[in-house]
């Protein structure tokens, strides 16, 4: 396994429960710590991925009838009156 060098600066009191750990182990107290972290973070609850969560919000979303289809391409058109832009070819159906 690939292992990334670190130093962690830690009190007095946890570098000796880590080397108690180690001993007592037979491993060496970056295992300790390696492990220690791995258990820490199986009990934090996972982050959600926001993109994924406005999606399933957007989905719930009932948009006006008279919404237009390219509103987010001509926002400036909607909002400040500027002229539309031509939508691209492959957002057009023939």
């Amino acid at each position: 396994m690939l292992m990334k060098r670190t130093q962690l600066y830690i009190d007095p009191q946890s570098y000796n429960l880590a080397l108690q750990a180690a001993s007592f182990e037979n491993t060496t107290i970056s295992d300790i710590f390696r492990k220690a972290v791995r258990h820490y973070s199986k009990s934090q609850p996972k982050p959600k991925n926001s993109l994924i969560e406005i999606a399933k919000l957007a989905k719930t979303f009932k948009w006006p009838k008279n919404t237009p289809k390219d509103l987010s391409y001509n926002l400036d058109h909607y909002l400040y009156g500027t002229p539309k832009k031509p939508l691209p070819k492959k957002w057009t159906h023939s």
